[in-house]
C-alpha cells in the first residue's frame, strides 16, 4: 500500500523534479465515519502520513488541484 512507502514515494518524486511544495492530499478511509484527511505539501508528506496512519486504505493525491483543498481545510481550522 502506498501508505507504508509515502516517504519513499516523496523523495523519488522530488528526486525526478517534482517541486517539494506541490500540494499532496492524503485521505484513508473515504466514505466511512472513520474517515481522516490530511492536506500539505510534498515535503511534508512522511509527516502527513504519520498523522493519518496506515492502518486503513490509504489515498495519496498529488497536485496543484490540491491547493484549494489545502486553504479550505486551514480556513476551517481557523
Amino acid at each position: 500500500m502506498g501508505g507504508r512507502t509515502a516517504g519513499e514515494i516523496s523523495v523519488q518524486l522530488q528526486a525526478h523534479g517534482l517541486d517539494p511544495q506541490t500540494p499532496v492530499a492524503i485521505c484513508s478511509s473515504v466514505s466511512r465515519a472513520s474517515e481522516k484527511r490530511w492536506f500539505g505539501t510534498l515535503a511534508g508528506m512522511a509527516d502527513g502520513i504519520g498523522e493519518i496512519g496506515y492502518d486503513e486504505p490509504v489515498l495519496i493525491a498529488v497536485g496543484s488541484v490540491f491547493a484549494v483543498e489545502q486553504q479550505q481545510a486551514v480556513a476551517l481550522s481557523a
